[in-house]
């Protein structure tokens, strides 16, 4: 009698666990007007379990995308992948990760300039000479959000409020602006 394979081959090892980083790879074109301003996974690291020996290779968690143009901000969901110190994936079916797949928003922001205005409360503006300094400001945020601002209105003007001859000073940070827009500094 005789038996096959005669010899067979055991691994042993000490299981471990240990927390790895995550590494967030993002491939996109986008117009020169636009700029991610942040990328934030859901998770920082992963627990990953599994033989000591190969724990020690893997050096970040990662997740990819290929999201083509980009012309908004974003969330994605991608698989979490284990790599050496070479950027080689690595397979292991005793190594196990405590989550499979990281959720990563992405931040996409664009600048435009914009007017600033007065209101009249009674409509009419011919008994004013206004004049604003600065009479522009440099707006930052999402670009569908900016695209429907054309001028930004920093104060409304009732009879009586405004003196001749005395200046009215407002700071920027007075000014109502969409939420997830802010003032570029000057």
């Amino acid at each position: 009698v005789s038996i096959e394979p005669s010899h067979i081959a055991v691994n042993v090892d000490v299981r471990a666990s240990a927390m790895v980083n995550v590494k967030v790879g993002l491939d996109y074109a986008m117009d020169a007007s636009y700029a991610i301003s942040d990328i934030k996974p859901t998770s920082e690291s992963v627990l990953v379990s599994g033989p000591k020996s190969v724990l020690a290779t893997i050096k970040y968690a990662g997740v990819s995308f290929n999201v083509g143009q980009i012309d908004k901000s974003m969330t994605l969901v991608g698989t979490v992948l284990l790599y050496d110190e070479y950027d080689v994936v690595i397979s292991n079916p005793y190594v196990k990760c405590n989550t499979s797949e990281i959720t990563v928003s992405v931040k996409v922001t664009t600048k435009k300039t914009v007017p600033l205005m007065i209101r009249f409360a009674n409509g009419i503006s011919n008994n004013y000479n206004v004049t604003l300094h600065p009479s522009s400001v440099t707006l930052v945020g999402d670009p569908g959000l900016l695209k429907d601002i054309s001028e930004l209105y920093v104060y409304t003007v009732n009879d009586g409020d405004i003196k001749v001859g005395q200046p009215l000073i407002m700071h920027l940070s007075d000014f109502d602006l969409p939420e997830g827009a802010s003032v570029v500094d000057p």
